[in-house]
């Protein structure tokens, strides 16, 4: 074992072997595993909507984001709209109600997949909209 020799001033402090690992490591750990958690059903949940569910007013939407609430209870789902132009207020709320419709096939899909203490109630949030004109829609179809 090498003697312990004094840091060159300004230089960081070196750690020891008895220094202890910080607190915040576990409260970190945590918080990845709350983030790759959030990635893992934001994909899933994207998948069902794209190739599962049939629900006509779910065309363009594209869900973007998922926060789950600490204890794990609530996930807050973010999407945007791509609407029509002029279709704007209309095609909001069908798209919000189809969301709605489409929340018990997207808890079932979770249980299926992931075990989960508990299987968190879905809420949906629109963060944007972004309008088309109408030929840009009917050459996608």
């Amino acid at each position: 074992m090498t003697p312990e020799r004094p840091n060159r001033p300004g230089a960081p402090a070196r750690a020891t072997s008895s220094d202890p690992q910080p607190a915040a490591s576990a409260a970190d750990a945590a918080a990845l595993r709350a983030q790759r958690l959030e990635r893992i059903l934001l994909a899933l949940f994207r998948s069902v909507v794209r190739e599962e569910s049939t629900d006509p007013g779910l065309q363009g939407v594209d869900l973007v984001a998922l926060r789950l609430s600490s204890e794990g209870a609530e996930a807050r789902i973010g999407y945007a709209l791509e609407v029509l132009r002029g279709d704007g207020p209309g095609a909001e709320r069908e798209a919000a109600e189809a969301l709605a419709r489409a929340a018990p096939l997207l808890r079932a899909r979770l249980a299926e997949v992931i075990e989960l203490p508990t299987l968190p109630s879905l809420t949906f949030a629109l963060e944007r909209v972004r309008e088309v004109p109408r030929a840009a829609r009917a050459g996608a179809a």
